[in-house]
């Protein structure tokens, strides 16, 4: 075993437009039976996929969520003879992991951002209209 007490933690940030990312959450999962199991079996270990309940420090008690994971762990001499590739990187199988779709989120992108901007233009041109009025009459 690589360590007496292998475990994995999984942190998830909040993506900010004009700010550092912030942590959000996260989970901690031992690993020590799978790793057992794989160095008796000596071929890939295969979890199903399981959810995983997310917490944080700054919320103590109070579960932030949970993710759904899928941990397979294999040998050095298989995982050579199976590349894979980092994330996206090809080759992208085992399994296949598609581009994300990515909406756009943040401040600018907000309902109410928008409702301001319309009636900031809408401001801005019955500013315009009341300023040519007054250009017509004064002149």
């Amino acid at each position: 075993m690589p360590c007496k007490h292998p475990r994995l933690r999984v942190q998830i940030y909040d993506h900010d437009m004009f700010s550092l990312d912030g942590f959000a959450c996260e989970t901690v999962i031992n690993l020590e039976q799978l790793f057992r199991e794989a160095l008796l079996s000596q071929d890939e270990v295969r979890r199903p996929k399981k959810h995983f309940r997310l917490s944080s420090s700054n919320h103590l008690g109070e579960s932030r969520g949970e993710i759904d994971l899928q941990i397979n762990l294999m040998p050095v001499s298989l995982a050579e003879k199976n590349p894979v590739g980092n994330a996206r990187d090809k080759p992208n199988e085992d399994p296949f992991l598609p581009d994300p779709i990515r909406k756009r989120s943040g401040m600018f992108d907000s309902p109410i951002f928008r409702y301001l901007k319309m009636l900031f233009c809408l401001g801005i041109f019955v500013g315009l209209g009341v300023l040519g009025v007054t250009v017509m009459l004064s002149g």
